[in-house]
């Protein structure tokens, strides 16, 4: 009489675990970089909206000589925030992708810088990256909402700061205020968002 062994050995057993180890690591790699770029998508839509927004308001927003007005409340209590940004307090928004802080102001206050001096008035929405592993990301991604909206921009500004100093290479010009010797946003490539 003949007794045949049923089910699997050892070996195969071994096998088919790491075939299903091999799989798991490259599926958890393909979801992760599938969620980082749904992410950015919902970022870009948040900011383009909110720019949008602002710039829609801009005649009605309130404006006050000598001083920095901060739209952040007003824009939370009237329900203008788009969806993935967050009221924090008057002077920060968060979105809820990325975690960046943001915030729309006006400006209208003194400035004195190397020997010269002269008064600010306009508008911003200020985007403040951490030097985070996408931060590079996010930032072509800003430039490319910004870009979308050259006509109503005057200046898009891009900088690290060390606490000490502001490199004001990182300026690009909107339609309106792009005169010859000043980067035009309207004709930034990838490449050179990199070197701003």
């Amino acid at each position: 009489m003949k007794f045949y062994q049923s089910g699997r050995s050892m070996v195969e057993m071994l096998g088919v675990l790491a075939i299903i180890g091999v799989l798991s690591v490259g599926a958890i790699a393909g979801y992760s970089k599938a969620m980082t770029k749904y992410r950015m998508n919902k970022y870009s839509e948040s900011v383009n909206m909110l720019l949008n927004t602002l710039l829609q308001m801009k005649d009605s927003l309130p404006r006050e000589e000598n001083t920095t007005i901060y739209y952040n409340e007003l824009l939370y209590k009237m329900g203008s925030l788009p969806d993935g940004i967050d009221y924090v307090r008057e002077t920060t928004l968060q979105e809820r992708w990325f975690k960046t802080t943001m915030n729309a102001r006006y400006n209208n206050s003194k400035w004195t810088y190397d020997g010269k001096s002269g008064q600010n008035d306009h508008g911003a929405l200020v985007i403040i990256l951490d030097n985070g592993d996408l931060s590079l990301e996010i930032c072509r991604t800003t430039v490319l909402i910004a870009k979308d909206n050259s006509a109503n921009i005057s200046e898009l500004q891009l900088y690290q700061s060390d606490n000490s100093s502001i490199d004001i290479s990182g300026r690009t010009y909107g339609d309106a205020y792009c005169t010859s010797g000043r980067a035009c946003l309207k004709d930034i490539t990838l490449d050179n968002i990199g070197n701003l």
